[in-house]
């Protein structure tokens, strides 16, 4: 009997402005991954508040999604999607850009890179994972989320949606 493949999908976020985003599109996930019908997938979504949370809920994890929003030269609302994976060596390999087009500076207290980096080398291995972040503009405490980040979070997870689909 195959063991279905399990996926892990976390929302990183707060309740300031658009870095509501990650939360969000984990709601909405939630919610539609109800009426998914994939045995051969094992599909949990996870709320973080900080990417150090990931350190606790990685056991037995084939597949991680992480959705978050980042502060971005792109307009907002605009959708980058980022594949992590493990070189031969070990080390972390991404795609992310070296410029200020997509900041992934630790607006949670930790970096994201740094977190995946460390669970890499404690744990010895890192799920396929992919980073899938939106562009915000608003990030102050007591902001309200934009109309351009709430239309995103609507298509990201119809994207994320579409993939475990055909996957």
């Amino acid at each position: 009997m195959n063991t279905p493949r399990q996926i892990l999908i976390v929302g990183i976020g707060s309740p300031h402005g658009d870095d509501q985003a990650g939360w969000l599109v984990a709601d909405a996930l939630q919610l539609s991954l109800m009426q998914l019908h994939r045995p051969d997938l094992s599909c949990c979504v996870k709320k973080a508040v900080v990417p150090l949370d990931l350190l606790h809920w990685l056991e037995n994890v084939d597949e991680l999604i992480l959705c978050d929003a980042c502060q971005s030269d792109a307009p907002a609302g605009s959708i980058r999607l980022f594949h992590l994976t493990e070189t031969p060596t070990g080390r972390l390999q991404n795609n992310l850009p070296d410029s200020d087009d997509c900041s992934m500076r630790a607006t949670h207290g930790f970096g994201l890179i740094q977190v995946l980096q460390l669970i890499q080398i404690t744990t010895g291995r890192l799920p396929d994972t992919t980073l899938w972040v939106i562009s915000g503009t608003s990030f102050s405490p007591g902001s309200a989320i934009s109309d351009p980040v709430l239309l995103a979070i609507a298509r990201q997870e119809l994207e994320i949606l579409a993939i475990l689909r055909s996957n």
